[in-house]
């Protein structure tokens, strides 16, 4: 990611409605895994830190995290995380079968990231019976180059792409939902619109600030989609969710949010 917008997302992942909502709905799902005071969480490409101290004050075990950026790393003292460190998602710094529960969040776009060798490891350092949880853009026709420069990320994925993906490893896919689909529409009319501009020279985010009021509203929104994916997953929207259990070790509870239904 460009070095300009790690000042900008350290800010926006704790005010911005998109990180809020998302996050929101991160926290949710660790809260049906069942994790215990003796568990292992990792956040796998933290950035500067938001959901990393977000699942560190959720939960009674233990959270590490790591990402590759010393821009990201800057950021780590303001927000007490001394269990971060460098390193990169393709060759992670250690031991097999050592993590209850994996967190993977937006990296699989990152054009320095190689998805299958990444994938690997974050599936080689999940204990048996413990969780994956990856989060990635969805919808290769939502590209936009301006954001993804910004970022340094082209890729995004399909529902299959993803299955097809988790499932090279011996897991079982407990849920696999789209996030933001009352957002798809809106996010769709904004990337096309933007393709037919002129072309920009400096690459940035689609991120911005808003006035309070709506920042506010679009929160509660993403707040009506959290409730709905207690019950439901989603077919469509601008984000994919996968949650898979490795396979073996003993079942920690209930399968986390896995549904029968779909919207």
């Amino acid at each position: 990611m460009k070095a300009s917008e790690y000042p900008r997302f350290f800010e926006f992942e704790t005010t911005h409605w998109w990180f809020r909502g998302l996050h929101a709905m991160l926290l949710q799902t660790l809260g049906g895994l069942g994790m215990g005071a003796d568990a292992r969480i990792l956040d796998a490409g933290c950035g500067t830190g938001g959901l990393m101290a977000g699942l560190r004050d959720k939960t009674d075990g233990t959270v590490f995290g790591f990402d590759l950026s010393a821009e990201a790393a800057a950021f780590w003292p303001e927000r007490r995380l001394s269990t971060a460190w460098r390193a990169s998602v393709n060759a992670i710094p250690l031991a097999s079968d050592c993590m209850d529960a994996v967190f993977c969040i937006n990296v699989f776009e990152c054009d320095e990231v190689d998805p299958a060798a990444a994938y690997r490891e974050l599936w080689r350092v999940t204990k048996p019976g413990g969780y994956l949880i990856l989060s990635m853009p969805a919808h290769h026709w939502l590209g936009n180059e301006v954001h993804d420069a910004a970022i340094d990320g082209s890729r995004r994925f399909v529902r299959k792409e993803l299955a097809a993906m988790v499932e090279t490893r011996p897991v079982e896919i407990q849920r696999m939902t789209h996030l933001f689909p009352f957002f798809l529409p809106a996010i769709a009319a904004w990337r096309f619109v933007a393709a037919l501009r002129p072309g920009e020279v400096e690459a940035h985010t689609d991120l911005s600030r808003l006035p309070k009021w709506i920042n506010e509203l679009l929160f509660l929104v993403t707040q009506a989609e959290r409730s709905l994916l207690k019950h439901m997953d989603f077919s469509f929207g601008s984000s994919l969710l996968c949650v898979a259990r490795k396979a073996g070790g003993v079942h920690r509870g209930q399968s986390p949010l896995s549904h029968d239904h779909a919207v």
